[in-house]
């Protein structure tokens, strides 16, 4: 499993209950998502690209980043209170 699938996980109660999405798809949100947007037409990739000031690597970039953070904060015994407060900020 991917490990942003892993971490995504934790929110398919959420998913299923706010949002309509069922598992298997709610378990597997961003692999499903990766799939979805890969099997677009060339042209409405492109579109996609376009609509948005902020570059896809960028945007990437910063979901590595925050499943690090994720990974990190989850792995965690016990949080510091630095770490519970950037979540909190992240969380807003």
């Amino acid at each position: 499993m991917d490990p942003l699938d892993e971490n995504m996980r934790r929110w398919s109660t959420r998913l299923r209950d706010d949002l309509g999405v069922l598992p298997p798809e709610s378990n597997t949100l961003f692999s499903v998502i990766a799939k979805e947007v890969g099997a677009l037409a060339p042209e409405a990739k492109e579109r996609v690209k376009s609509a948005s000031p902020i570059s896809v690597a960028a945007r990437l970039q910063q979901l590595g980043t925050f499943n690090e953070w994720m990974i990190l904060f989850h792995g965690s015994s016990s949080p510091s209170a630095a770490m519970a407060h950037a979540q909190v900020i992240t969380n807003l």
